[in-house]
């Protein structure tokens, strides 16, 4: 037989045990959607978490007074962040940050809030689009204007509508509530956050910080910003404060190495639950190798009659082989468009696309179509070892 007759033998062979080959097929599909699930869920996670930490707009570099030191009574200066820019190789700006938690007025909306008190390096800083009015300036910053930015989502929930420039907030600062014209809006920032745990997360307000100082009564600032994702930069600035003030007082946190830790855990979760999901392609396999063996048994005339005609046992192993690969491959795909349907469905309603890479795919549909042909070794072998009178006896 050439390997065309052998690979249509092959074909018709599956085709003609219906039941048997769609009990196989089946068993190999959901091994390979479970798989391609589970790997699909992990790298949607890890983009949702990008996504999320970009829309908070803060990346780059943190510096801020380790507890001990603030224990002491050491606390940052707006003029730090001047001079660790003027002193520091690798900065070209720093951004002084008051970060305050509270509560807002709005229409006859209330909540909580978290209250970041910037400068008119905002818009160079932090990962913020603006989309109607203006960010803070220096003049805001001189004069400590009571203004406030806050993103699209907010000003949705509350007037219906995104642009609502001109509107007033009160923000409660310093034990009372204080007036703030809305002067800027920009795009959300944590829609997607609260699609996962719900709207009871507090929004985001931008103020000056040097009006924020003002309203509590305070003259420090509480972290530096610093645009960048070296590390060894932020070394250098820690290490120019701790000279300055006499002391091991500082610490700095790289922005970007959260976003990777959290990256790195989802890769851990999707690895090991993928692991475990990928169980049920062994699993199939053995569904194909239990399945070949009993058709090997029942095709004993069968393979008789191919060896009287001269079939050779490598003809005959290449068949029962070449059957079992196109059932695992045939279940490979089966799986992979259910995965991608459930995917979809999914995507549709979380609001997130999380199609899997063409990569993983195929590795996968690979994978299951290698397992299956492994496991048709054995039955293959089996059959093409039959002792030719015996199986022309066999019924």
């Amino acid at each position: 037989m050439r390997i065309f007759d052998i690979f249509y033998l092959a074909v018709s062979n599956a085709v003609t045990g219906k039941l048997r080959t769609i009990f196989t097929l089946s068993a190999v599909s959901i091994g390979v959607a479970a798989v391609i699930l589970v790997i699909s869920a992990g790298d949607g996670g890890k983009k949702l978490i990008s996504e999320q930490v970009d829309k908070l707009g803060i990346e780059g570099i943190t510096i801020y007074v380790k507890q001990s030191a603030s224990n002491a009574g050491v606390t940052l200066g707006s003029d730090d962040a001047v001079e660790v820019a003027a002193n520091v190789d690798g900065i070209e700006n720093a951004m002084p940050v008051i970060i305050r938690y509270g509560s807002y007025i709005m229409r006859n909306w209330r909540g909580n809030a978290v209250m970041y008190g910037v400068d008119a390096n905002m818009r160079g800083m932090m990962n913020v689009e603006l989309l109607y009015g203006r960010l803070p300036t220096a003049q805001d910053t001189r004069y400590q204007s009571k203004i406030a930015v806050i993103d699209s989502n907010f000003a949705k929930e509350v007037f219906g509508r995104e642009n609502v420039t001109g509107k007033e907030i009160q923000l409660f600062l310093g034990n009372q509530y204080h007036t703030f014209e809305i002067a800027g809006i920009i795009s959300p920032q944590s829609d997607g956050i609260e699609e996962l745990i719900g709207e009871s997360i507090p929004k985001f307000v931008y103020l000056p910080y040097t009006t924020v100082q003002k309203l509590t009564g305070s003259s420090g600032i509480d972290q530096l910003l610093i645009r960048s994702d070296d590390d060894a930069v932020g070394e250098k600035a820690v290490s120019y404060l701790n000279n300055k003030y006499s002391g091991d007082s500082f610490k700095h946190e790289n922005i970007s190495g959260i976003r990777n830790r959290l990256n790195d855990i989802m890769e851990m979760i999707t690895v090991f639950i993928g692991a475990i999901a990928s169980v049920s392609i062994f699993v199939a396999g053995i569904g194909v190798m239990n399945t070949t063996l009993s058709v090997a048994v029942e095709r004993k005339k069968e393979i008789g009659i191919y060896m009287a005609l001269g079939a050779t046992q490598k003809m005959i192993f290449s068949e029962f082989l070449i059957e079992s690969a196109l059932v695992s491959a045939a279940g490979g795909v089966a799986g992979t468009a259910i995965s991608l349907a459930l995917l979809y469905v999914a995507g549709e309603i979380v609001g997130i696309s999380i199609m899997p890479a063409i990569m993983t795919v195929i590795f996968t549909v690979f994978v299951a179509t290698v397992s299956g042909m492994l496991f048709g070794v054995l039955p293959s072998v089996k059959a093409s070892q039959m002792n030719p009178i015996d199986a022309l006896r066999g019924e």
